[in-house]
């Protein structure tokens, strides 16, 4: 209220009165509110950047204890840590992966980008691959968390499964994945290496999400399948996935 009768002084005292003064008093706090959503943007920015930043150094912390760990022997504990004695004179720690990331935040992180960089920090850690579910779900927060509390008990620690549950979940499928292998070009600045890279890590999701049989007549049967489907007429192509979708 205050603020309301300044700026009516201040009209006044620029000679408005009746209709203009409205139309001042109405513009003015036109400008504030623009003002304030300018100021609580800047302010949401700030913060997405501390986040940001945050969010780098624990990165930036990962790949340090990467580096220490890679090529050494060790193993992944149901706790956040555990000593192996690889030598009688020396001793490595060993730490779960979800303490070397950020938690995964389904509105800032791109899932399968996280997914490949929690898969290389189990690896380079020695965490066995039955232990990978329990140690990524401890990654979770949000929606991802509450797809995996929805699932099954058996499924929930198989990590493959969880993480089909999760790209499924954030529209991550088959088709998608199989778009991107086919049609991606490289990134500026990026080697060819990392390319073919990126390539492989679509390809695999594409297989994995299409459910085929990972054999020479599984892949065989996919890529037909892709090329029948490519070639033959729209209607017939959106009855046939609708029908594959169905079943």
């Amino acid at each position: 209220m205050a603020e309301l009768e300044k700026i009516i002084a201040l009209g006044k005292l620029l000679g408005f009165e009746g209709v203009a003064l409205q139309e001042f008093l109405r513009d003015e706090r036109a400008k504030q509110r623009e003002q304030m959503k300018e100021e609580q943007r800047l302010l949401e920015e700030e913060e997405r950047d501390k986040a940001r930043s945050a969010r780098r150094m624990l990165e930036l912390n990962a790949e340090l204890q990467i580096l220490h760990a890679r090529g050494e022997g060790g193993g992944c504990a149901g706790s956040d840590s555990a000593s192996v004695q690889s030598e009688p004179t020396s001793r490595l720690t060993v730490v779960s992966p979800h303490k070397l990331m950020a938690p995964f935040n389904d509105k800032m992180d791109d899932l399968d980008a996280y997914l490949t960089r929690f898969q290389r920090v189990a690896e380079a850690q020695k965490c066995p691959r039955d232990q990978w579910a329990t140690a990524f779900t401890r990654c979770l927060a949000g929606e991802a968390l509450s797809v995996f509390g929805r699932m099954p008990g058996a499924d929930a620690v198989d990590y493959d499964k969880v993480k089909r549950a999760l790209l499924l979940r954030f529209r991550l499928t088959e088709e998608r994945f199989r778009q991107k292998f086919r049609n991606e070009a490289p990134h500026e600045h990026e080697t060819p290496s990392q390319f073919f890279s990126r390539l492989e890590n679509y390809w695999e999701r594409w297989v994995q999400l299409s459910s085929c049989e990972q054999t020479y007549e599984g892949i065989k049967s996919l890529l037909l399948r892709e090329q029948f489907l490519e070639n033959c007429t729209p209607s017939m192509a959106t009855f046939l996935k609708e029908k594959t979708a169905g079943d």
